[in-house]
């Protein structure tokens, strides 16, 4: 027999201004000590530093962890989840593209849920609710922003593996 499974469909903000809104999202989630995930072409740009400037105006104190490549690895969620712990962090932002919401997505399962990342291939393994995740995306086109997925590399296997989150936000 099948269980019914529910995701929550993410609001969505788009136009000139939606990153300003980004800061916005993150303090009504309740998150006072968010993680920002990205890489370090996109923490050159002016998005990065004014999404940081705006987590810290409206009182927030953010930290970064920068170590995403295209195609996540399970060393980078690790060492994401290593980050999430020593800022003491209670929520995520990320801000790039697939590769990086999905390596945000993978820290939100490690931080709720302990563990291997690759413990978590497949639907529902991760029980615990994540913590609040906003998603910043700087491309078109992977969905990661809007789906419960993540896919991170297995270097190991040589294969992708697929992670089925059970919720993206706190019940």
């Amino acid at each position: 027999m099948r269980r019914v499974t529910k995701f929550h469909t993410p609001e969505i903000l788009f136009g000139p201004g939606a990153l300003a809104e980004a800061a916005n999202a993150v303090a009504a989630l309740g998150v006072s000590r968010p993680l920002v995930v990205s890489d370090r072409r996109l923490a050159q740009t002016e998005w990065f530093s004014r999404l940081l400037s705006d987590l810290r105006r409206r009182g927030l104190t953010p930290a970064a962890f920068l170590d995403v490549t295209p195609n996540p690895r399970a060393d980078e969620v690790i060492a994401g989840r290593a980050a999430y712990g020593e800022h003491r962090a209670d929520g995520l932002v990320a801000l790039g593209g697939g590769s990086v919401i999905d390596t945000a997505k993978g820290v939100a399962v490690l931080a709720a849920n302990g563990g291997h990342i690759l413990e978590y291939e497949g639907i529902d393994k991760a029980v615990q609710s994540l913590p609040p995740l906003v998603a910043v995306p700087s491309t078109a086109g992977s969905g990661a922003d809007v789906s419960q997925f993540c896919i991170i590399n297995d270097t190991e296997r040589r294969t992708k593996v697929t992670i089925v989150g059970r919720t993206l936000v706190p019940n």
